[in-house]
């Protein structure tokens, strides 16, 4: 469809060429039959004035017009990559909330086991539609679409789940059950973080790949991008893919670190608390 609609316009602007040229000749051929050279002059100068100023102002302005869109489109990449490092955080932070909830609560009651309160809740991710608005990369703005109804889904799921617990404590506390129902009703809600985490692992491996796909992205502007980018590309280009796996491994590792660094620094504090 973008060929059709690019040769239907080669042909308008052929077509309205051709007319410019064949109105001009005319009006050369009538007016050089005047006695009046001078007249000739001036109205042919007015003509040719005007006629070139006017494909300038619209040349002009269609030129702006496409590098504001492009401008928007890289802009958005690097708020994008903002946004996606806070919900890396957020990922690691939930994968943990599970974590803490598998070490809290074991995977079977036991008889004569310590009564437990879990005071950890799921964080929900920030969702930004207006940044898949911006792009004008096709192939990336439908990725990113898909990645946000992820993100909604398991926002849902997430506060499903908070809420259920919390509505255990609060019968609990209020002495609407026993101990032993609170503890089969917690054991039963395992699940529910057992598949949360595996959701939450999938965010983290698709949060880096379009990390690493933005970096790409955001390498590919300007001079003055690119020519705009040769009159705006709007797919993925030859070899992408193979560089986002490299990408995404680059993005991987300064995780790993950052993780790394992290735990240190806790298990630095836990030590010196401990003596």
């Amino acid at each position: 469809m973008r060929k059709i609609l690019t040769v239907f316009a080669v042909f308008i602007a052929v077509g309205m060429g051709g007319i410019a040229a064949g109105s001009a000749t005319w009006l050369f051929w009538n007016v050089s039959k005047a006695s009046d050279l001078e007249a000739f002059r001036a109205l042919l100068g007015g003509f040719a004035g005007a006629f070139f100023a006017f494909l300038f102002i619209r040349l002009g302005d269609w030129l702006t017009r496409l590098y504001q869109r492009r401008a928007t489109h890289y802009n958005a990449l690097v708020r994008l990559q903002y946004y996606f490092n806070e919900c890396l955080v957020l990922t690691g932070d939930n994968i943990f909330i599970a974590d803490d909830f598998f070490r809290c609560f074991a995977e079977e009651s036991r008889e004569g086991e310590e009564l437990r309160i879990f005071m950890n809740r799921f964080i929900a991710y920030p969702r930004d539609i207006e940044l898949v608005i911006s792009l004008s990369n096709i192939d990336y703005a439908n990725e990113l679409y898909s990645f946000n109804i992820e993100i909604q889904k398991t926002n849902q799921s997430m506060a499903t789940v908070n809420r259920s617990y919390e509505q255990m404590l609060e019968a609990f506390v209020s002495k609407n059950i026993d101990a032993s129902v609170y503890q089969a009703n917690v054991h039963a809600l395992r699940i529910h973080y057992v598949e949360l985490r595996k959701f939450l692992l999938r965010i983290k491996h698709d949060l880096v790949l379009l990390i690493a796909k933005a970096r790409l992205l955001d390498r590919e502007a300007p001079w003055l991008f690119k020519v705009i980018r040769a009159l705006t590309s709007t797919t993925y280009g030859k070899g992408f893919e193979k560089r986002v796996g490299v990408e995404a491994t680059k993005v991987e590792s300064e995780i790993e670190a950052v993780a790394k660094k992290s735990r240190d620094k806790i298990a630095e504090v836990r030590s010196k608390a401990v003596q």
